[in-house]
């Protein structure tokens, strides 16, 4: 609901004239939602076969050599991927998709600029990006706010979409020129290059 609300929501979504196709990767095991490196695949897969010309991934796990490979081949289709890097706390290990070289890791700030409290650090995170109370879509309650690095990705997602950039390389240097620096000066490993700005003149 981020990225595209219904005709009748009072939030459009961030990239309301797109058409947005949904790639299932979660199965419920008790009380749980749980992705396996099958269904990822599986959905990848699918979203390719659509033709899309982004992806964005709001989940993260372990490392897996079939998904590096098929985050390759994506990659090589100019297909931009966007990832969240992770809400494990400051001792947490890199997650995957989003340590990907291929892949732009996302992390979260606050309406203050402040890093998620439970934002993950690491040399693999790109960008920063609204990630804390965000007003999502719910058909039962009309909707609630949320946190988490899930919910940055998508504003990253729509920034390069609207610039029509899908190459990774080209996503980095749009990054490294429209920026505002948070945290340590230059790229760190909490905020990345800092928080994304919107550039819609190029």
């Amino acid at each position: 609901s981020i990225l595209v609300s219904g005709i009748d929501s009072l939030y459009p979504g961030l990239l309301s004239d797109s058409t947005l196709f949904v790639a299932e990767v979660f199965s419920e095991k008790k009380a749980n939602s749980l992705a396996t490196s099958y269904l990822i695949i599986k959905g990848l897969n699918w979203l390719l076969e659509q033709e899309v010309n982004a992806i964005n991934m709001s989940f993260g796990g372990k490392n897996d050599q079939l998904l590096a490979q098929i985050i390759k081949i994506l990659a090589k289709k100019n297909i931009l991927m966007v990832a969240a890097a992770g809400n494990g706390g400051k001792d947490a290990l890199p997650v995957f998709p989003a340590s990907y070289s291929a892949v732009v890791a996302v992390t979260a700030i606050d309406m203050s600029k402040q890093i998620y409290r439970y934002a993950q650090p690491g040399d693999y995170i790109d960008v920063a990006a609204p990630g804390v109370d965000i007003w999502v879509a719910n058909k039962e309650q009309g909707g609630y706010f949320v946190s988490g690095t899930s919910f940055a990705t998508p504003y990253v997602l729509s920034v390069l979409a609207i610039n029509n950039i899908y190459h990774i390389d080209q996503a980095r240097l749009y990054i490294k020129n429209n920026h505002e620096d948070l945290g340590v000066k230059g790229k760190d490993k909490w905020f990345g290059m800092g928080l994304i700005k919107l550039n819609c003149l190029k």
